[in-house]
């Protein structure tokens, strides 16, 4: 390359133009990314708490009483003649009982759906039959009688949002069942 050439006062020029272009394009950059760094956000003035309210769960809908069976268990079987008589006197367990998730205490939940759920003991079971015919085959089974009820346990939200009315924001069906005694089958055998 030409020494002349570099240092003529037209290359002079064009380099410092190229020089002073790099110089602001730079010193843009750095004052924008120090304009970002630096940047606050708006202060705003904090809002009032809401008041936290309250949950709970709690018995809704509860159904009319029916009643249900469990399943028939030999209970005694024999073979006799007319005008005797087959007894069926067992002591035996039986326990209230539910179905489903319960999200109350059972105590909680016994006053508001009339029955009891959770009582268990033992009773005698009483049945008799008759032999009608001479040299007659019979069996006597027992299950147990439950009078049931089902019921609905709703969830309620109670806050500043819905005017403490309470909102329903979840529902839980189960059914409950209470033991009311034995009842008995008479099956004639071959």
């Amino acid at each position: 390359m030409d020494s002349k050439e570099f240092n003529s006062p037209r290359k002079k020029h064009f380099s410092l133009k190229k020089c002073s272009f790099a110089l602001t394009a730079t010193l843009a950059a750095t004052l924008l990314s120090s304009a970002i760094v630096s940047a606050e956000p708006e202060k705003t003035e904090p809002k009032p708490l809401e008041p936290i309210g309250w949950s709970e769960w709690k018995i809704g809908y509860v159904s009319d009483p029916y009643q249900m069976y469990g399943p028939f268990n030999y209970c005694t079987s024999g073979r006799g003649n007319i005008g005797y008589s087959l007894s069926c006197s067992k002591s035996l367990a039986w326990s209230d009982t539910y179905n489903g998730t319960l999200k109350i205490p059972i105590p909680k939940i016994e006053p508001n759906i009339g029955i009891t759920i959770s009582k268990t003991s033992t009773s005698t079971t009483n049945y008799t039959a008759v032999y009608k015919y001479d040299n007659q085959a019979l069996q006597i089974d027992v299950r147990d009688k439950f009078t049931v009820k089902d019921f609905n346990q709703e969830y309620w939200v109670y806050n500043a949002s819905n005017g403490f009315q309470g909102r329903l924001t979840e529902q839980v069906m189960a059914t409950g069942k209470q033991w009311i005694g034995w009842d008995y089958r008479v099956v004639e055998l071959n």
